[in-house]
């Protein structure tokens, strides 16, 4: 489903969930220090459909978008990028932090940007049907 909705992350405000930030410039991050478990909420900024995701701390996953929820895995890659596994395919996404939040989107592919509007920290598990979206 994420080669279908490409994905891309947007806005936690030193630690505290928000949703929107000042835009600032970007950096990169260490996807596994910023991604394992977590639970993330957003929405897919060319189409506008709200996404969320739970991530174990040994990267299985929860994805949910449209109404579809999926199970996956999060690798992080040598070159540093987060690769979600669903159904057979993977897709790695450049992961940066913004002021107050974070972009996710495939290597220069903007329309595949997702921005997150929720961020919950020290997940342990995930569990199918517990995600909105």
């Amino acid at each position: 489903m994420r080669g279908l909705i490409k994905v891309g992350l947007s806005a936690v405000c030193g630690g505290v969930v928000l949703a929107a930030c000042a835009t600032q410039p970007v950096t990169p991050v260490q996807p596994a220090q910023e991604l394992l478990g977590t639970k993330l909420a957003g929405v897919h900024v060319e189409s506008g459909l709200e996404w969320s995701e739970c991530i174990e701390p040994d990267g299985d996953t929860v994805y949910r978008i449209n109404g579809t929820e999926l199970l996956g895995k999060l690798r992080i890659s040598s070159e540093g990028l987060a690769c979600f596994r669903y159904d057979g395919a993977e897709n790695c996404y450049s992961v940066e932090r913004r002021t107050g939040g974070y972009s996710l989107m495939l290597p220069g592919d903007e329309s595949s940007r997702f921005n997150v509007n929720s961020v919950e920290r020290g997940v342990k598990m995930c569990a199918p049907g517990e995600l909105p979206a």
